[in-house]
Protein backbone atom coordinates (compact mmCIF):
# COMPACT_ATOMS: atom_id res chain seq x y z
CA UNK A 1 0.00 0.00 0.00
CA UNK A 2 2.56 2.87 0.80
CA UNK A 3 4.52 3.83 -2.09
CA UNK A 4 6.51 7.02 -0.83
CA UNK A 5 10.39 7.12 -1.68
CA UNK A 6 13.32 8.04 0.29
CA UNK A 7 12.64 11.52 1.40
CA UNK A 8 15.78 14.36 0.58
CA UNK A 9 17.08 16.74 2.56
CA UNK A 10 13.64 19.70 3.59
CA UNK A 11 11.44 17.69 1.69
CA UNK A 12 8.09 18.87 3.13
CA UNK A 13 5.54 15.87 3.99
CA UNK A 14 1.97 15.93 6.20
CA UNK A 15 1.76 12.96 8.35
CA UNK A 16 -1.11 11.96 10.58
CA UNK A 17 0.10 11.72 14.41
CA UNK A 18 -2.48 9.62 16.45
CA UNK A 19 -0.27 10.68 19.88
CA UNK A 20 1.65 12.99 21.29
CA UNK A 21 5.15 12.60 20.08
CA UNK A 22 8.97 13.78 20.29
CA UNK A 23 11.65 13.16 18.14
CA UNK A 24 14.97 15.23 16.48
CA UNK A 25 16.04 15.80 13.06
CA UNK A 26 19.30 16.18 12.28
CA UNK A 27 19.95 19.39 10.27
CA UNK A 28 22.32 18.90 7.31
CA UNK A 29 23.88 22.52 6.23
CA UNK A 30 25.28 25.02 8.46
CA UNK A 31 22.86 27.71 9.97
CA UNK A 32 23.70 31.18 8.22
CA UNK A 33 24.42 29.34 4.86
CA UNK A 34 21.92 29.10 1.88
CA UNK A 35 20.35 26.19 -0.15
CA UNK A 36 19.44 26.42 -3.67
CA UNK A 37 15.92 25.82 -5.09
CA UNK A 38 15.62 24.48 -8.50
CA UNK A 39 11.36 24.16 -9.42
CA UNK A 40 10.25 23.35 -12.41
CA UNK A 41 7.20 24.62 -13.53
CA UNK A 42 4.22 22.97 -11.34
CA UNK A 43 3.30 22.24 -7.87
CA UNK A 44 6.34 22.24 -5.80
CA UNK A 45 6.49 20.93 -1.79
CA UNK A 46 9.02 22.32 0.18
CA UNK A 47 10.18 23.54 3.74
CA UNK A 48 10.53 26.72 4.54
CA UNK A 49 14.52 27.23 6.22
CA UNK A 50 14.46 30.82 6.53
CA UNK A 51 13.96 32.87 9.72
CA UNK A 52 11.17 32.81 12.08
CA UNK A 53 8.02 35.49 11.41
CA UNK A 54 8.85 35.92 7.44
CA UNK A 55 5.95 37.24 5.94
CA UNK A 56 5.07 34.94 2.98
CA UNK A 57 5.58 37.97 0.29
CA UNK A 58 9.23 38.07 1.83
CA UNK A 59 9.97 34.10 1.86
CA UNK A 60 8.77 33.42 -1.97
CA UNK A 61 10.38 36.53 -2.88
CA UNK A 62 12.98 34.32 -5.02
CA UNK A 63 9.98 32.84 -7.18
CA UNK A 64 8.92 36.56 -7.84
CA UNK A 65 6.71 36.97 -11.09
CA UNK A 66 6.88 32.90 -11.55
CA UNK A 67 4.94 31.38 -9.32
CA UNK A 68 0.47 31.65 -9.12
CA UNK A 69 -0.06 30.39 -5.50
CA UNK A 70 1.46 29.09 -2.04
CA UNK A 71 -0.74 27.14 0.86
CA UNK A 72 0.26 26.02 4.33
CA UNK A 73 -1.67 23.60 6.51
CA UNK A 74 -1.94 25.09 9.52
CA UNK A 75 -3.85 23.76 13.04
CA UNK A 76 -5.92 21.35 10.65
CA UNK A 77 -7.10 24.39 8.20
CA UNK A 78 -4.88 25.98 5.10
CA UNK A 79 -3.85 29.31 4.53
CA UNK A 80 -3.27 30.72 0.86
CA UNK A 81 -1.08 33.10 -0.47
CA UNK A 82 -1.56 34.63 -3.32
CA UNK A 83 0.85 37.58 -5.11
CA UNK A 84 -0.61 41.04 -5.46
CA UNK A 85 -3.86 39.81 -4.15
CA UNK A 86 -3.73 40.46 -0.59
CA UNK A 87 -7.94 40.55 -0.50
CA UNK A 88 -7.83 36.54 -1.00
CA UNK A 89 -4.74 35.93 0.48
CA UNK A 90 -4.78 34.93 4.77
CA UNK A 91 -1.74 33.45 5.58
CA UNK A 92 0.49 34.54 8.09
CA UNK A 93 4.50 34.49 8.82
CA UNK A 94 6.23 31.62 7.71
CA UNK A 95 8.34 29.52 10.75
CA UNK A 96 11.13 27.90 10.57
CA UNK A 97 10.69 24.23 9.04
CA UNK A 98 7.18 25.16 8.13
CA UNK A 99 5.92 23.24 4.94
CA UNK A 100 4.13 25.30 2.22
CA UNK A 101 2.98 24.33 -1.21
CA UNK A 102 3.89 26.57 -4.32
CA UNK A 103 2.54 26.85 -7.68
CA UNK A 104 5.23 27.38 -9.86
CA UNK A 105 4.56 28.91 -13.15
CA UNK A 106 7.88 28.82 -14.75
CA UNK A 107 10.72 27.18 -13.91
CA UNK A 108 12.82 29.07 -10.96
CA UNK A 109 16.58 28.65 -9.54
CA UNK A 110 17.29 30.74 -6.33
CA UNK A 111 18.37 30.74 -2.92
CA UNK A 112 17.01 30.26 0.71
CA UNK A 113 18.35 31.01 3.49
CA UNK A 114 19.20 28.68 6.11
CA UNK A 115 18.41 30.47 9.14
CA UNK A 116 20.26 29.86 13.01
Amino acid sequence: MSNMTDLEQYDAFLILITEEVSCEMAVGDAPGSERTLDWSAGWQNEGWTGADDTEPEDAFACADDSYGAAYRLVGGGWERYFPDKPGISDMSSLEQYDAFLILVTEPVSCSMAIAP
